[in-house]
């Protein structure tokens, strides 16, 4: 608690920030919950002794200065309880009718299209909210997002199973309850944390603790805000949970979970299975993309193979494969293979690209002897009879992999694209776990993995939860479980 890592937790209002008179009322809001919140969910309620004299003060505040209280704190959400969600709607809803009008994107194609928008300055927000608890009858049928007016089918799962998915698939009575219904109110169940939080300190060593000027916390509520709602019976907050509830996390835990998972991925490479799949001979198309995909100044280049609509299951992904992933599905656990030590200070540079913009021709920025080189990467780079007198330059990169193909290691590397893994998924469905190598230096150029489109993790297939193809490994259940 008094180290340099911060609190055990912090967490922020999703709604500072929209408007500098609703940061005002945030502000007044969670200084009444640090004064009178009896327990810890960040709430006040208006039928709870001690809780509802702090919203009666709340309301009687003018902040538009028409000289008559605003009544900026009553309960939005009608559940007796006011949080910031219930401020937001408040300050939002300009006819009082008890929603929140989306802008026009975000109300196309839904029931309420057509109404004049009252929060449109920020979608993405808009569309968490309006999106979240996907199946809100709770009869295991799901709507994908709906998004410019049209729903997007690639996510749902065929919720009538006839094999086909398509306008059949949605569940009119998710959207009744205000799943993508183009506003905010109520129907949302908005939740800044769903269950409870648990904490392996004590309440009274964390409000101890030096805040870092030289203070003590006091108050620990400072940092957590935004409600909290737990399941019915439990309470939102917990100190001093056992082992057994929040076990302790250190350096050993994150190598023994890795080791775990990279032993339950004992599966055949992508490559071998895609062949299972699609013939001996098959060999996956090339697409050249730029990393990070989609920047405007690219660090590098990747001439990818490209695996479209193949199922893999405990595939293991080997170093150099940087790969394009669309539309797969990944059964189990994944491996990505890297090579660990990748300490040599030309390391990034070896193998970097560049694409000629009229040709589309990818070319070497820094290629090896005995062409010719802006940069000297290494001392092999120096011409014949030139001595590097300063020292330095460093010395070759020498690996302890087979790059030649004679069978002798160690070898140079001129490329480290050959011993690194950059990997892009795009519209892919894992069921289970995805694992890495984990290099010695962080070096996002060569080892980076991009989850882009509708890319979902889950741990049961959502349309075959009992086709054990499509599914997890029994055995392998639990090491999958502590990785999500």
């Amino acid at each position: 608690l008094d180290s340099l890592d911060g609190p055990p937790l912090v967490m922020r209002s999703d709604f500072y920030g929209l408007d500098a008179e609703l940061d005002d009322r945030l502000d007044d809001f969670f200084d009444a919950v640090l004064a009178d919140d009896q327990d810890g969910d960040n709430r006040l309620r208006d039928n709870k002794f001690g809780e509802r004299d702090a919203l009666a003060e709340l309301n009687l505040i003018d902040y538009d200065g028409d000289l008559a209280p605003d009544l900026a704190f009553t309960d939005a959400t009608r559940d007796h309880a006011v949080d910031d969600f219930d401020i937001f709607l408040n300050f939002y809803d300009s006819n009082g009718d008890g929603k929140v009008v989306l802008s026009g994107r975000m109300t196309a194609g839904t029931p309420n299209d057509g109404l004049a928008a009252e929060f449109d300055i920020n979608d993405a927000l808009a569309m968490l909210i309006d999106s979240a608890v996907a199946d809100r009858n709770g009869n295991g049928r799901y709507n994908g997002r709906l998004v410019d007016g049209w729903w997007l089918f690639d996510e749902f799962p065929d919720n009538n199973h006839d094999g086909v998915i398509n306008n059949d698939d949605i569940d009119a009575d998710d959207i009744n309850l205000g799943y993508r219904d183009g506003v905010l109110d109520y129907k949302d169940r908005y939740a800044k944390v769903r269950g409870s939080v648990y904490f392996r300190a004590s309440r009274s060593q964390w409000e101890a603790a030096d805040d870092g000027s030289g203070n003590s916390v006091d108050d620990y509520q400072q940092f957590v805000q935004g409600a909290i709602r737990p399941d019915a019976g439990d309470l939102p907050v917990i100190f001093e949970t056992t082992e057994n509830e929040v076990p302790t996390i250190t350096a050993a835990s994150f190598s023994e979970a890795t080791e775990a998972l990279i032993d339950a991925a004992d599966g055949d490479t992508v490559l071998e299975q895609a062949r299972d799949q699609n013939g001996p001979t098959w060999t996956p198309p090339s697409f050249v993309e730029s990393t990070p995909f989609g920047s405007p100044t690219p660090a590098d280049w990747y001439d990818r193979p490209v695996y479209e609509g193949i199922t893999f299951r405990n595939a293991v992904i080997p170093m150099g494969t940087n790969a394009l992933f669309i539309d797969c599905t990944f059964v189990g656990v994944t491996r990505v293979e890297a090579y660990i030590d990748n300490t040599h200070e030309s390391w990034i540079f070896y193998g970097q690209q560049e694409r000629d913009q009229l040709t589309g021709q990818l070319n070497w920025l820094y290629p090896p002897p005995p062409d010719y080189s802006s940069a000297q990467l290494d001392t092999s780079y120096l011409e014949e009879g030139v001595e590097d007198e300063d020292g330095i330059l460093p010395e070759p990169l020498m690996v302890s992999v087979d790059l030649n193909g004679d069978g002798i290691t160690p070898d140079q590397c001129t490329n480290t694209k050959l011993l690194a893994n950059n990997l892009r998924f795009h519209d892919c469905l894992f069921v289970g776990s995805i694992v890495a190598d984990q290099p010695t230096v962080f070096s996002p150029i060569r080892n980076k993995l991009q989850f882009t489109g509708a890319t979902r993790f889950t741990s049961v297939h959502p349309d075959a939860p009992d086709d054990p193809e499509l599914n997890p490994d029994s055995d392998d259940m639990d090491e999958i479980a502590k990785s999500s």
